[in-house]
């Protein structure tokens, strides 16, 4: 058995005492609420007697006053509120203000850019000169092209000069070299002559109808008639 406190001494607080008093708390407050409640809707009720509303009717008669000045304003005709020109005047002052500010600070900024000294660069690749592409490349003028082509070989074929001139040959114009090769005809390569074949077809070739040296010259081969 516990023992029981002194009489007159202090007395120790227990959970369930501390229990029972939050417990009490609670009821009270919301004993106390449910009855606020009850007493907020009967003095409603009794004021307005009418049935409650629905949202759109609340929102309706909220706006109330905004839905007449609109109204009115369409009766009229035309904006009956003038247009606020200082509010105008000064967001015009505002971005006079920045813009000239702005200004300033750019103003200031390219003369701190143009006080220091300007960096060395370096040298550019398109500066120097280009070297030209090995061909063949585009043409830009054809005729211009051909033309001079036409022009290089008309002036071999008609002028004198070296075609070789460590094995001593030259060049001399056509119409020399066709007299002369009428004249002297054609050269003829050493070696015994080779035989027309059986269809009489000379040989033009240039060994000049000559067999070459160390190759035997063609027979004919007879056939057995039936």
């Amino acid at each position: 058995m516990a023992d029981a406190p002194p009489p007159g001494g202090p007395r120790r607080l227990r959970a369930a005492d501390l229990i029972r008093f939050i417990g009490a708390l609670l009821a009270s407050l919301g004993l106390g609420s449910l009855l606020d409640r009850l007493r907020k809707r009967s003095i409603m009720s009794e004021s307005d007697p009418r049935p409650p509303q629905s949202d759109v009717e609340q929102e309706r008669r909220a706006n109330a006053d905004r839905d007449a000045q609109i109204e009115a304003a369409r009766a009229a005709g035309h904006e009956p509120s003038d247009v606020r020109f200082g509010r105008i005047l000064g967001v015009g002052v505002a971005i006079a203000a920045i813009g000239l500010l702005t200004s300033a600070a750019l103003y200031g900024l390219f003369a701190v850019f143009q006080a220091r000294p300007p960096a060395a660069q370096p040298p550019s690749a398109l500066t120097g000169a280009q070297p030209t592409p090995s061909g063949p490349r585009l043409q830009t003028d054809p005729l211009a092209d051909w033309q001079d082509l036409r022009g290089t070989e008309e002036a071999s074929l008609h002028s004198y000069g070296w075609a070789d001139r460590g094995a001593g040959r030259v060049r001399i114009p056509i119409d020399r070299a066709i007299e002369l090769l009428a004249e002297r005809g054609l050269p003829v390569a050493p070696g015994p002559a080779r035989p027309f074949g059986g269809d009489r077809t000379p040989n033009l070739d240039s060994s000049g109808g000559r067999a070459p040296t160390g190759t035997p010259a063609p027979q004919a081969t007879p056939t057995a008639s039936p």
